[in-house]
C-alpha cells in the first residue's frame, strides 16, 4: 500500500501538471461514478497521511490509493479513474480497485481532515507527540504504529522496518517501552520515511518544498532498500518471521533480535 512518502509524492505529480487548470471530470471504469458538482479550477494539491487532497475553488475531492493505487499520465493496462482537467487527464492505476474518491465541501473536508491523526510528514509529529501516545496506549505497538488516528501516513513498510532496527518486537505492549526505546523507534520512523520522500522526489525530477526538506534528518538513505520487509533473510543472515495477519497487516521480523 502506497504510505505517506509515497503520496505526498504523487501530490506534487498532481500539483506540478494541473494547479491553475480546471478540474472537469472524472470518469470511472465501475458502476459507481464520481460526479463534480462543477467545472472548478485547482487552487492547491496536498497530501493528508494517505490522502491526496485536490483543492478547487469550489470543493476537495479526496483520493485514497487503497492498496495498489498510483497515478500515471500513460494508460495503463488496469485503472479504476480517470481525472480530466483542460486539454489533459491521468489515470488512477489500480490493479486490486480498492482506490477511492470522495468528494466534498468546506465543512466536510475540515470535519474529515480534523478526524485524522499527525501527518508524520510534518512539524506537528514531533518527539514529545509520539511519546505520548505510546505511553497511553496498551495496545500491540504494530496495531498502534499503523493507526491513523494517531499517525497520519505511517504505514506497514515503515512500520517493519522501524521496529526492526529499534530492535522492538511487534507483539509488544506499546506502554511497556522505555523512553529509550521510544525515542529510537520515533528516530528510525523519520529515517525510513524522509530516505524513501527524498528518493520519490529525485526520481520524479520536482523541488523538495521547504517545509519538508527542513525536517529532513541527519541520517537517511538513497537509494533506500527495505531491511525486513517482504524479505526472507536480513543483512545480517537472519531468518525473517513472516506473520500474514498480525495487527491486521504482513508483519515481518527477526525474532532473536526483536525480543
Amino acid at each position: 500500500m502506497p504510505e505517506g512518502p509515497e503520496v505526498n509524492i504523487n501530490a506534487a505529480f498532481l500539483k506540478s501538471k494541473f494547479i491553475n487548470k480546471n478540474f472537469t471530470k472524472i470518469i470511472s471504469n465501475t458502476k459507481s461514478i464520481r460526479e463534480l458538482p462543477n467545472v472548478s479550477k485547482v487552487i492547491d494539491v496536498f497530501s493528508n497521511g494517505k490522502f491526496i487532497i485536490i483543492q478547487t475553488k469550489n470543493y476537495y475531492v479526496y483520493i485514497h490509493f487503497g492498496i495498489t493505487g498510483w497515478f500515471t499520465q500513460d494508460k495503463p493496462r488496469i485503472y479504476k479513474y480517470i481525472l480530466q482537467f483542460e486539454n489533459s487527464k491521468i489515470y488512477l492505476q489500480d490493479r486490486r480497485r480498492f482506490s477511492s474518491i470522495k468528494i466534498m465541501n468546506e465543512k466536510e473536508h475540515l470535519k474529515f481532515s480534523n478526524s485524522l491523526g499527525v501527518d508524520i510528514l510534518t512539524d506537528k509529529f514531533t518527539l514529545e507527540y509520539f511519546s505520548k501516545i505510546i505511553k497511553s496506549k496498551n495496545k500491540n505497538i504494530c496495531s498502534l504504529l499503523l493507526d491513523q488516528k494517531y499517525f497520519a501516513g505511517l504505514g506497514n513498510y515503515i512500520k517493519n522496518d522501524a521496529l526492526y532496527l529499534s530492535r522492538i518486537s511487534p507483539n509488544r505492549k506499546s506502554n511497556s517501552l522505555t523512553n529509550k526505546e521510544i525515542k529510537l523507534l520515533y528516530e528510525n520512523i523519520l529515517f525510513i520515511t524522509f530516505s524513501n520522500l527524498v528518493e520519490w522526489y529525485k526520481d520524479y525530477k520536482i523541488k523538495l518544498p521547504k517545509n519538508l526538506n527542513n525536517l529532513i534528518p541527519k541520517k537517511i538513505l538513497v537509494p533506500y532498500k527495505f531491511f525486513v520487509f517482504d524479505r526472507e533473510y536480513d543483512d545480517l543472515g537472519n531468518k525473517i518471521t513472516f506473520i500474514k495477519n498480525l495487527c491486521g497487516r504482513r508483519t515481518f521480523y527477526v525474532e532473536k533480535l526483536q525480543k
